[in-house]
């Protein structure tokens, strides 16, 4: 199910999505309104008391069309965006070991899907590191950008040494620009093997 909030459409939080993703979108929907505010643990002194009853009115009214019926009876007990932005970290985000355990083991042993374009795959590599972080877990720069290279298949391992080559760091920005870069130019490659076999089968 999705709710329609200023023209986008977003996928109400059932207890099982991937919550990171969807506290994430929630947080861009808040600042896009103007609500961002509440999710601080004090009023900003320049808001006047009713103004802030009122902003808070409407986030916490945001939030909870957000959630489905299920998430929602977990929170509505709350008054404030804040509060309920906390539960449903207590309940949602769980910061035990065993979970921070499960999330890098699934983030070290994450692999690039057969008949998945690089795209994609650095989108769900993304997910995977931000379930990480907001877990509480460090993960170093240089360690993000090697675990994204060490989850391409052996058909990148050319690009994988080139980027490796006489470099003693490495960052994520630079994989990402390196790998997009690259599959630019195979799309162009395959447009044009294209064309020209619409040219030799049209003669």
């Amino acid at each position: 199910m999705q709710i329609d909030t200023m023209n986008y459409l977003i996928e109400l939080f059932d207890g099982k999505d991937d919550f990171a993703l969807w506290q994430s979108t929630m947080k861009d929907v808040l600042a896009y309104q103007g609500l961002d505010t509440t999710l601080k643990e004090s009023k900003p002194i320049e808001v006047k008391d009713s103004d802030w009853s009122t902003i808070q009115k409407k986030a916490t009214s945001q939030i909870q069309l957000a959630l489905t019926l299920e998430v929602k009876y977990n929170v509505f007990s709350k008054t404030t965006s804040i509060g309920m932005w906390k539960k449903s970290e207590e309940i949602y985000a769980s910061k035990f070991l065993t979970n921070r355990l499960c999330l890098k083991m699934e983030l070290n042993q994450l692999k690039m899907a057969k008949g998945t374009n690089i795209h994609k795959h650095l989108f769900h590599f993304n997910i995977k590191v931000m379930q990480v972080v907001n877990a509480k877990d460090i993960l170093e720069k240089e360690k993000k950008a090697l675990l994204s290279l060490a989850s391409l298949p052996k058909s990148y391992k050319s690009l994988v040494q080139s980027m490796l080559m006489g470099e003693t760091t490495l960052v994520m920005k630079d994989v990402t620009t390196m790998l997009l870069e690259d599959n630019k130019f195979l799309e162009e490659d395959d447009g044009a093997n294209q064309n020209n076999a619409l040219v030799m089968e049209q003669s």
